[in-house]
């Protein structure tokens, strides 16, 4: 066999270890390592060169790896014609290198090293090895790191893409004299890598994703929606409560304001009570004045300035008291009742002391007026007795008496 371009010599010893009679060349002799390898066998200079020099059918198997990257067009067709007629009928020859197939070849790795030229893609390659003369070449791709289980198609995709097979291997055979058969092709087949650019296997991936993601979709609007119609059900069912708590609260309202429209009535009617009672209190007041009054005229002259001194301070101090009192009173209706209400009691009690004064008048009593009758008609229990009752026994007093005069 013989390696163009054999570098340190690595694949040498492998193929020497395995009984093949070995041979290389390379422009780089710093780069040879002869360790191991017989000095005749190895050579320094140029591939073309080196070919042109060896006789025809002188070998069986013609390699080089990561050569033919590193060569322009013309010098690569004449090498390959040159391998052609140095191999023997059914010889092998084997050209590895990038793969542009693969995205993170062809964008920026393969212009790492400065001496690449141009990558070759391994359609191109195999067309090359097919126009001078090579069987069917086999193309392997090789030495990816492909993950083993993708979570997903998105990961399997972008493996494929960035990941798969970022090395080839064009493997091609020189027509036999006698036809022979080779079991190599299935055996390498088995352990080739997903070409990267295999745009139908990408799309059914790229299909396949579409349909994943349609399903999430489809999925996630299902329970969006189901969400929406729960949250719908509870605000429809919180406004009902709202509604029902409303219309608690709007009766409670009805019931407290009934209950202090009752309080209200109630305080008027104790207020009139009062007021009633106060102005019967009035009323025997004025009426024990006029009848003090009376007694005063119908004493004689000589009773003494001090008894009427003494009863009419007796009479002032009465009146000054319940003159407070009334205050009193008035200031606390006013506070618990309406204005309207305050004012109707006061002109009642107005008219009240107008209807007596013109019912007793001053004239119409005589200082031999039956005093005792009048005591006994204003001095009855209030509770048994009205102010009607009151005004009609004076009428009967005072009728009684103009009669009898």
């Amino acid at each position: 066999m013989l390696d163009l371009g054999m570098g340190r010599g690595e694949w040498l010893r492998l193929l020497a270890a395995r009984g093949w009679t070995v041979a290389g060349v390379d422009q780089n002799e710093d780069m040879i390592d002869p360790a191991g390898l017989p000095k005749e066998a190895l050579a320094v200079g140029d591939a073309l060169g080196y070919l042109k020099q060896c006789p025809a059918g002188s070998y069986d198997l013609i390699t080089a790896f990561h050569v033919v990257e590193h060569l322009a067009h013309p010098y690569l067709r004449e090498v390959v014609s040159e391998a052609y007629r140095v191999l023997a009928a059914s010889g092998v020859l084997l050209f590895e290198t990038p793969n542009p197939e693969n995205l993170g070849v062809a964008s920026w790795a393969f212009l790492m090293d400065p001496t690449h030229l141009r990558a070759l893609p391994p359609l191109l390659l195999s067309f090359i090895l097919e126009d001078q003369g090579f069987h069917n070449p086999f193309v392997l791709r090789l030495n990816g790191a492909l993950p083993n289980n993708p979570n997903g198609r998105l990961e399997e995709i972008l493996g494929n893409l960035f990941l798969s097979g970022p090395d080839y291997a064009v493997i091609a055979e020189k027509p036999p004299t006698v036809s022979t058969t080779s079991d190599w092709r299935t055996k390498l087949s088995d352990t080739t890598q997903p070409r990267p650019s295999d745009v139908h296997r990408l799309l059914t991936l790229a299909r396949g994703l579409d349909q994943m993601v349609q399903n999430s979709n489809q999925k996630i609007e299902q329970g969006v929606t189901e969400q929406i119609a729960n949250l719908r059900a509870m605000g429809d069912r919180f406004v009902e409560l709202d509604e029902q708590r409303r219309a608690a609260f709007e009766s409670e309202i009805r019931k407290d304001r009934e209950i202090m429209e009752l309080k209200i009535r109630e305080l008027a009617l104790s207020m009139n009570h009062k007021i009633a009672l106060l102005k019967d209190e009035f009323e025997h007041e004025s009426l024990r004045r006029t009848i003090w009054e009376l007694e005063s005229q119908s004493r004689p002259s000589t009773s003494g300035h001090v008894a009427e001194s003494g009863t009419q301070k007796s009479r002032s101090a009465f009146s000054d008291k319940l003159r407070r009192r009334w205050k009193r009173l008035k200031n606390s209706i006013k506070k618990r009742l309406p204005n309207s209400v305050s004012e109707r009691g006061s002109r009642r009690w107005n008219k009240l002391k107008r209807s007596i004064r013109k019912r007793l008048p001053a004239s119409s009593l005589s200082p031999q007026l039956d005093v005792a009758s009048l005591k006994i008609a204003t001095t009855a229990p209030p509770t048994f007795r009205t102010k009607g009752q009151t005004i009609e026994k004076l009428e009967e007093v005072i009728s009684r008496r103009a009669v009898e005069e």
